[in-house]
């Protein structure tokens, strides 16, 4: 169901058994900060951020060309490199990007009605066995999420400037945006984001390990 036909409806809790790697790269076209030295009359000097990973190269890979990886015990990717299973993991971050795959108008993940079609479109770039499908879309489902708290993150800023939702626009389609603001400021969505804040502080061992999962730490150690 999406944001309207579900009447609202909380987001789920993502799962948390498996330990996916999520995408960690800016949402492109972040707003630039600038910076100035205390005391100085230089001009501002703008402070560059990178943008998303696109991956590209994967994204037009063919089925010939297409990298093997290795998963462990517990279904997760291995190898062969440390590069295969990153490359991979940023690949699935920039699906959860992708309106056609990952929409972002629906409440919670299991609504996303496409699961197929990702795995199968994963299978095209990657040589994966079936026990791997969890972990692809746990991935998938991890980093969409992800990316729905940075637009939010943005949306908040810019109505606490009074600017305007330029970016939004250029980063989310019309309707999804609408959507996605609707929901926003709702009563239970902001319950449940404020039951979120207080969950997330209290994380002590949090993941800084950027796109390497705690599974190629555990095979390499």
């Amino acid at each position: 169901m999406s944001i309207n036909a579900s009447g609202m409806e909380l987001e789920r809790e993502a799962e948390n058994e498996v330990q996916p790697m999520i995408e960690t790269n800016n949402v492109a076209h972040e707003r630039e900060s600038v910076t100035m030295i205390e005391g100085s009359s230089e001009a501002p000097k703008i402070k560059k951020h990178q943008g998303p990973t696109n991956k590209t190269n994967i994204h037009a890979c063919t089925l010939e060309a297409r990298t093997p990886i290795i998963l462990n015990c517990y279904r997760q990717p291995i190898g062969p490199t440390r590069k295969d299973v990153e490359d991979l993991s940023l690949f699935l971050g920039t699906i959860a990007r992708t309106t056609e795959f990952a929409p972002l108008n629906y409440v919670d993940w299991p609504s996303v009605p496409i699961y197929d079609q990702i795995w199968e479109y994963v299978l095209e770039k990657f040589m994966i066995a079936p026990e791997g499908r969890r972990w692809v879309l746990e991935t998938v489902n991890l980093s969409w999420h992800g990316y729905k708290s940075k637009l939010k993150k943005m949306y908040l800023e810019a109505v606490e400037k009074g600017s305007n939702l330029d970016v939004l626009h250029e980063l989310v389609l019309e309707d999804e945006l609408k959507d996605l603001i609707s929901y926003w400021n709702t009563s239970p969505a902001k319950e449940q984001s404020e039951k979120n804040k207080r969950n997330q502080e209290k994380l002590d061992d949090m993941h800084t390990m950027g796109p390497r999962s705690y599974a190629s730490l555990r095979h390499k150690l």
